[in-house]
């Protein structure tokens, strides 16, 4: 049992040390290309309402048939947070 604490103790101790400040947001899409510009111009205003944190927007495309896959791609052009 005491190994047990010792390797929480050693996890805990590398997570501390990894500085993980990043705030990932993960957007599950599929057929979304009308809604798409609105939710980013949103999550903008946001971020930039949040300036000290860093984000990244993850977009999973799940199979759209739409045009929601050139629109990921023009926010993935135009950001680096996408």
């Amino acid at each position: 049992m005491e190994e047990y604490y010792q390797n929480i103790a050693e996890c805990t101790s590398e997570w501390e040390e990894c500085n993980v400040n990043k705030i990932s947001v993960v957007v599950p899409c599929f057929n979304e290309e009308e809604v798409l510009p609105a939710y980013y111009r949103e999550m903008c205003r946001i971020m930039e309402q949040m300036y000290t944190e860093e984000f990244e927007l993850i977009f999973v495309d799940d199979g759209s048939r739409d045009h929601t896959l050139e629109i990921l791609k023009s926010f993935h052009d135009s950001s680096p947070v996408c």
